[in-house]
């Protein structure tokens, strides 16, 4: 009932949802019928902020893939849309959370890459590390490097030894690095082995 007055609908509406034309289940592929979602998208987009979103977001796992991004794209558009990725997170799929990521690198909201560190692919923290050296963000990439993976490691050090880095910002990577690696940055460096 609460679902209903929330969302304008009547509770056969939502109890029906789920079914195909039929009366039979569909499954969980498609809770959600596109009449209700709209309505549901509707409320999102009218909302200026999550703090003002008059519902919660346990819709969401109910939701069919294109539905959860257009979703997302919504809630993406909201000042504070920080505070919905870890409800939404554990049930996007990987390009969803890619869109999540690339949204947070246009905005530089940096710091919410460790938060959903756990969420993301290999191959989306190699776009994101590759962002974070261009802009020169040491520190973010630094706060997330147990996320990183061996070969993300190798990226860092290749790039320190092929660009100009402060060596004090180098310096606080060399705990992260293997002795390959370090070996292989103070060959590139030209630095001497007693000073690894």
């Amino acid at each position: 009932p609460d679902i209903s007055k929330l969302l304008e609908v009547g509770v056969d509406e939502i109890l029906g949802a789920g079914r195909g034309e039929e009366g039979g289940e569909e499954g969980l592929q498609k809770l959600v019928d596109a009449p209700l979602f709209e309505k549901i998208l509707a409320r999102i987009r009218m909302a200026g902020s999550l703090s003002e979103l008059t519902m919660n977001l346990d819709f969401f796992v109910y939701l069919g893939a294109a539905q959860k991004s257009d979703a997302i794209a919504a809630l993406l558009e909201m000042d504070d849309y920080h505070l919905a990725l870890d409800e939404i997170l554990p049930y996007s799929s990987q390009p969803q959370r890619a869109t999540i990521v690339t949204h947070i690198l246009e905005n530089q909201d940096y710091d919410l890459l460790e938060q959903i560190s756990s969420h993301i692919s290999n191959e989306i923290k190699f776009t994101a590390l590759t962002t974070l050296l261009d802009e020169g963000r040491f520190d973010i990439i630094e706060d997330n490097m147990p996320a990183f993976n061996r070969k993300h490691r190798d990226i860092i050090v290749q790039y320190f030894g092929t660009n100009t880095v402060d060596m004090e910002i180098i310096e606080n990577f060399i705990p992260f690095f293997d002795k390959n690696q370090r070996q292989r940055l103070a060959q590139s460096l030209n630095l001497e082995e007693e000073e690894q």
